[in-house]
């Protein structure tokens, strides 16, 4: 799927939430439910993670697991971005895009603070080389603890999915 179109698209959720990063915080379950159906029924891949993880040796695990990328240790920051890579590369090809869905991402967060936000940097990353080659890439981030700031890189700024959702429920209201 190609780039946006801003006239044509700037109404869009997925625009909404892609604009200025591709990575968007969601705080509730329930706007992660809903936005993660929209999407789906937008066509795009989503792969869901349970990232509730407590040690960044699980987050490795999980990752590589889920990539073709074989690292030689469970806990190997170098080999990160060809997990995550490996994970985005794997959408069916007629797929819309392809969201990366880290479910209670905020426990990660609240346990291992830099760590996760090493990972939201190494996705972030691996989206905007995507996006490059005309591929869209979304991360959603379930953190529902409001005192867990994402910290603003030079790779991403937090995205807010409610305020995204909420606006695109309006938006449908007005039209009908």
């Amino acid at each position: 799927m190609a780039a946006f179109d801003h006239e044509r698209d700037r109404h869009r959720l997925d625009y909404r939430l892609l604009n200025q990063s591709p990575i968007a915080r969601v705080g509730t379950a329930d706007v992660l439910a809903d936005v993660m159906g929209w999407l789906r029924g937008e066509g795009y891949h989503l792969i869901e993670i349970e990232a509730s993880w407590l040690i960044s040796a699980h987050m490795f695990r999980d990752l590589t697991a889920m990539s073709w990328n074989d690292c030689p240790s469970d806990s190997c920051w170098q080999c990160l971005g060809g997990s995550v890579g490996g994970i985005l590369a794997d959408a069916p090809a007629e797929a819309t895009g392809v969201v990366l869905v880290l479910k209670a991402f905020g426990v990660y967060a609240g346990q291992r603070y830099n760590d996760a936000m090493t990972l939201l940097d190494t996705v972030a990353d691996c989206a905007w080389r995507a996006m490059t080659h005309g591929r869209r890439v979304l991360c959603l981030a379930h953190i529902e603890a409001a005192d867990i700031p994402l910290r603003r890189s030079g790779w991403f700024m937090e995205g807010n999915a409610e305020w995204a959702w909420g606006d695109h429920l309006a938006r449908l209201k007005q039209q009908n």
